[in-house]
């Protein structure tokens, strides 16, 4: 078992740690800026790893800009794959007890799978997983992430001046103001028609999820996308009841 940075010197006096486990790089990304943008002045340290050759391997450890030395640890774990996001949690679930994390979260897509099998996704990865010692919930983003994404509607005009919300409805055929982004079959691409709109474009490559993730209105998501997504609205919830 992994022991998670005790010897580090923001780590073991922390009496909070969370722990949440994400299919890849985009979720990470995006996960540590929601995650601080939630703290606010809360100060926050988080630890990104990546599972890679059957190993976590540290890639940063970082704070959040709040005031004071950090009292909470939030470790996010890039898993790799989907369908790693569970089995990770569950080959580190006594180390994280032993290391006094309070609550874990696993994010994953629902991708590849159709909507039709949401269900039975959810109670897959729900099913063995103990609950004694350690709380763990599961969310599955309808149908990827970029979801949230794209219906978040006040970040496209910081892309790109050119992206009203007319020019998207009539050039994507979606609105992100009025539709629902649970209904689109691939949100990436959807979110890459869109930039191509104005001669840019979305990847899944972190300077280009970097750009989106920083542009996002996370007050807009905080209090009105949330609200449409139930998905998003129950990952925001759990890091609100930790931080």
């Amino acid at each position: 078992m992994i022991s998670f940075l005790q010897n580090t010197i923001w780590v073991k006096w922390m009496t909070r740690k969370l722990a949440i486990f994400v299919e890849g790089q985009t979720e990470q990304i995006f996960t540590k800026k929601l995650v601080s943008e939630i703290a606010g002045k809360k100060n926050v340290a988080f630890e990104e790893s990546k599972f890679h050759g059957q190993k976590l391997i540290n890639i940063t450890l970082t704070k959040n800009e709040g005031d004071g030395e950090p009292s909470s640890f939030v470790l996010i774990v890039d898993c790799g794959r989907d369908e790693h996001v569970k089995s990770v949690i569950l080959e580190q679930r006594q180390s994280l007890i032993d290391n006094g994390y309070e609550f874990v979260i696993g994010l994953r897509d629902l991708h590849p799978y159709s909507r039709e099998e949401y269900a039975d996704l959810e109670m897959g990865m729900r099913t063995r997983v103990p609950t004694n010692g350690l709380p763990i919930e599961f969310v599955i983003a309808i149908m990827e992430v970029e979801a949230w994404f794209i219906q978040e509607w006040n970040h496209y005009e910081k892309i790109d001046k050119g992206l009203t919300n007319q020019k998207i409805t009539c050039g994507a055929g979606f609105n992100p103001e009025s539709d629902n982004a649970e209904n689109v079959l691939l949100p990436s691409d959807t979110l890459n028609k869109v930039y191509q709109l104005v001669g840019k474009c979305y990847k899944k490559k972190k300077v280009k999820v970097e750009r989106t993730v920083e542009a996002l209105d996370y007050e807009n998501l905080y209090e009105h996308v949330r609200v449409l997504l139930p998905q998003l609205n129950q990952f925001i919830s759990h890091i609100d009841n930790f931080v």
